[in-house]
């Protein structure tokens, strides 16, 4: 798992995009997957292009005897579960800025075929949702 370092103080730019998907464990990566939004499409995107490692924000963890995402505010998300919030979707040069070298590298190495990690603001509310997008 990926965590974000806490909000500055005065809390600090903030991405604007949605980010969220189906929360993934696939070759110990956390992933957010994205297929179901695009699944209905005449033209669907390969799969692997729409999922992405994700840096939680600060204060999350994971429960591995549950296999839960356990939310700053308590909140669980199990496996399977959508969930979304705020932030972006960035590449390791980016991540690596904005946390740390290695973590950049190992949330790179998690990364399909477009190179992106999903961020969610630091600090930032991220909730249960089975519709990120609409």
């Amino acid at each position: 798992m990926f965590v974000s370092p806490p909000p500055p103080s005065g809390g600090g730019d903030q991405l604007a995009a949605i980010v969220g998907g189906v929360i993934v464990l696939d070759r110990g990566c956390l992933l957010l997957d994205q297929y179901a939004h695009f699944a209905d499409l005449a033209d669907p995107p390969d799969p692997a292009a729409v999922r992405y490692p994700v840096i939680w924000p600060a204060g999350t963890t994971w429960d591995d005897a549950t296999q839960t995402v356990v939310l700053p505010d308590g909140v669980r998300a199990a496996i399977g579960e959508s969930v979304g919030g705020g932030g972006g979707y960035l590449y390791e040069d980016a991540i690596a800025v904005v946390t740390d070298p290695n973590t950049a590298a190992r949330a790179a190495a998690c990364a399909g075929p477009t190179g992106e990690i999903a961020w969610f603001n630091p600090g930032g509310e991220v909730v249960l949702d089975d519709a990120p997008f609409d």
